[in-house]
C-alpha cells in the first residue's frame, strides 16, 4: 500500500468518527412527539399529554361525586339539627307552661295564707322547691343553648369545607378547559399546516438529516446509483439525496433510492434535477421531505 492509499484509509477512519458522532447527536436529540403526546405506560416515562387530560377528567369526576356525597351529608345533619331544636324548643316550652302552672299554684296557697299559717308554711315550702326545680330548668336551658351554639360553629366549619371543595372544584374545571383549548389548538395548527398527526409517515419521507454518503458506484447507462449509506444509518426507499461534487460545492442533481441494504442503498437520478454526470465519490446530502410535496 503506498502513501495515497494509507491517506485514504486515515481519511476514511476520521469520516467514519464524524459520522458516529453525528448520528449519536442525531439520536440523543430526536424527540418522539407522538410518545410525549400518546404514552399509557409510566414506567416508561412521563404519562402523555392524552393520558394526563384524561387523569384530570377521571379526578373530576371523582372531586364532582364526592362533592354531591358531602353534600347530602350536610343536609342531613342540618335535618337532624333542625328536629334536635325542636325537640329542645317543644321541652322549653313545656317547662315554661309548667312553670306558669307552678306560680299558679303559688298564688293559690299565697291567698290561703291568711286562712291558716299552716298551709301557707307548706306552700312557702313547695314555693322554695318550685324555685330550685325552675333553677334546675334554667341551668338546662343554658346548656341546651351552650350546645346549640356549638352545633351552630359546627355548621359553620362544615359550610367553609364546603366552599373549599367547590373552588377546588372550580380550579380543575379550569384546568380542565384550558388544557382542551390547547389541545384543541395545537390540532387547529397542525391542520392549517397541513402537518398529520403520524410521525412515521415524516419518517417514511425525510431521510436523517444529519448523515452524508458518498456515491460508491455508478452505471449511467442503466441509471444506477449506489451510495454508502444503508438502513443501518435510517435511511429508507423513498428516500431522497441531493448529489453534489467531493468538495460540497457543486450541485449535480437528485436521486430517489428504490433499493435499501444494511450498508448501502440503490436509487435512480429523478429526471428535472440534473445539472452534470453523478461520479464516484460524490457527496450524498439528505433532501428534506417538504409539506404539500
Amino acid at each position: 500500500m503506498n502513501l495515497v492509499g494509507k491517506i485514504f484509509v486515515v481519511l476514511i477512519f476520521v469520516l467514519s468518527l464524524v459520522l458516529m458522532t453525528i448520528s449519536i447527536n442525531v439520536y440523543m436529540t430526536h424527540t418522539n412527539w407522538r410518545f410525549k403526546v400518546d404514552n399509557s405506560d409510566p414506567s416508561k416515562g412521563e404519562l402523555g399529554l392524552t393520558q394526563q387530560l384524561e387523569a384530570m377528567r377521571t379526578e373530576n369526576e371523582e372531586l364532582r361525586s364526592r362533592y354531591a356525597s358531602f353534600e347530602d351529608r350536610v343536609e342531613k345533619e342540618r335535618e337532624e339539627k333542625r328536629t334536635a331544636l325542636a325537640k329542645l324548643q317543644t321541652e322549653l316550652n313545656n317547662q315554661v307552661e309548667e312553670n306558669a302552672q307552678l306560680r299558679t299554684q303559688i298564688d293559690e296557697l299565697t291567698a290561703l295564707q291568711t286562712n291558716h299559717s299552716q298551709v301557707a308554711r307548706t306552700a312557702q315550702e313547695q314555693a322554695e322547691a318550685l324555685l330550685k326545680e325552675n333553677e334546675g330548668v334554667r341551668g338546662q336551658i343554658a346548656a341546651l343553648l351552650e350546645n346549640r351554639d356549638s352545633e351552630v360553629k359546627k355548621n359553620v366549619q362544615l359550610r367553609d369545607q364546603y366552599n373549599n371543595q367547590v373552588r377546588k372544584v372550580e380550579e380543575l374545571e379550569k384546568r380542565s378547559a384550558a388544557l382542551s383549548q390547547e389541545l384543541a389548538a395545537a390540532k387547529r395548527t397542525m391542520e392549517y399546516l397541513n402537518i398529520l398527526p403520524d410521525v412515521t409517515y415524516y419518517m417514511a419521507k425525510t431521510p436523517p438529516l444529519g448523515v452524508i454518503g458518498r456515491v460508491t458506484d455508478v452505471n449511467n447507462d442503466q441509471k444506477i446509483v449506489e451510495i454508502s449509506l444503508g438502513s443501518d444509518d435510517g435511511v429508507r426507499e423513498g428516500h431522497s439525496f441531493e448529489i453534489q461534487d467531493a468538495s460540497g460545492r457543486a450541485y449535480i442533481g437528485r436521486i430517489i433510492l428504490t433499493n435499501v441494504y444494511p450498508d448501502r442503498s440503490v436509487g435512480s437520478p429523478i429526471s428535472g434535477f440534473e445539472n452534470g454526470v453523478i461520479a464516484r465519490g460524490n457527496r450524498a446530502v439528505p433532501v428534506k421531505y417538504e409539506l404539500g410535496k
